[in-house]
């Protein structure tokens, strides 16, 4: 759910900033981290070495 919200904001703001010529590009790129971030936890299932792993780098 979290990720579907991410990618909806994430497109909002690509066609606001082709609209509008505000630069929310770093904001944007935050998104993308963010919504990789949780693409990787949505593919780990029961790898707790992984899981703590992915935790730390979320922790960055």
């Amino acid at each position: 759910m979290a990720y579907a919200a991410i990618t909806c904001l994430m497109k909002s703001m690509y066609q606001s900033m082709e609209l509008s010529g505000c630069d929310l590009q770093l904001f944007y790129e935050k998104l993308e981290s963010l919504r990789a971030f949780l693409e990787k936890f949505r593919n780990i299932t029961g790898d707790l070495e992984a899981l703590t792993s992915l935790e730390a780098e979320g922790k960055k």
